[in-house]
């Protein structure tokens, strides 16, 4: 992993928009998981660029949703017949047999490679379901750059904190209880503007350290310090 000096993490800064402010991104990715409701689902038609993964499309058809502009995927999980009226639509189709990544992995390919975009993607129906998709979406998220990757649930939003100083602006009452990550191991974190501040408090999954901190943001903006990436989680107020 990679180390960085007290130094350079003071020099290091990333500043968050608000969570709400967050689910306004240009560009959607819509999953096939089921944690479906008005704030997961949120960003996705009001979105200039929405990438299906693969059989996610069937979730278009079910909520209603405007149609993506992309569908990419290995095509494993989709009905054909639902793929082929989408095609004849005029939709923009994109097949990667590569069964090295995943479809979520996949549609951040076309985003980088084709469609040159590298700013703020939400990405819905993520979380919940199966235990180790998961994870392993978590794991994308707070994994991919430059591009920042939101994940929207049906009651909490989580995006990637990155090394260094992360301000984070916050909307009260919409933000409401907060907490930290430390996906990628053991993680020194500092923060001003919390209910319980934490002042280089090692954060991690091993039995003897914190394995994340639920806490208030009791101010308008929070500064997390951390020295590896990690993941911001927000409850949503009334979600």
């Amino acid at each position: 992993p990679i180390c960085y000096s007290f130094c350079t993490l003071l020099a290091m800064k990333t500043v968050v928009k608000s969570a709400r402010q967050l689910l306004s991104a240009d560009v959607a990715i819509l999953l096939n998981g089921k944690d479906a409701n008005e704030t997961s689902l949120s960003n996705w038609n009001r979105a200039k660029t929405r990438l299906c993964a693969d059989g996610a499309l069937q979730r278009v058809k079910e909520y209603s949703l405007c149609k993506p502009t992309h569908v990419v995927g290995d095509f494993d999980s989709i009905s054909p017949d639902l793929l082929n009226e989408y095609e004849i639509g005029g939709g923009f189709v994109k097949k990667i047999d590569c069964q090295n990544s995943t479809d979520f992995q996949k549609c951040l390919q076309v985003i980088e490679h084709d469609i040159k975009y590298c700013g703020d993607i939400v990405v819905s129906l993520g979380l919940g379901g199966r235990r180790d998709h998961e994870h392993l979406n978590l794991r994308t998220a707070v994994n991919t750059t430059p591009s920042n990757i939101i994940l929207a649930g049906s009651c909490s939003v989580i995006h990637p904190l990155r090394p260094g100083l992360n301000i984070i602006n916050i909307e009260t009452p919409y933000d409401s209880g907060v907490g930290i990550l430390p996906l990628l191991g053991p993680t020194m974190t500092t923060t001003k503007g919390l209910k319980w501040d934490l002042n280089g408090v090692e954060l991690g999954y091993h039995d003897s350290l914190m394995w994340t901190s639920s806490n208030e943001p009791i101010s308008d903006v929070v500064e997390v310090t951390v020295d590896r990436p990690a993941l911001w989680t927000i409850s949503l107020s009334g979600s």
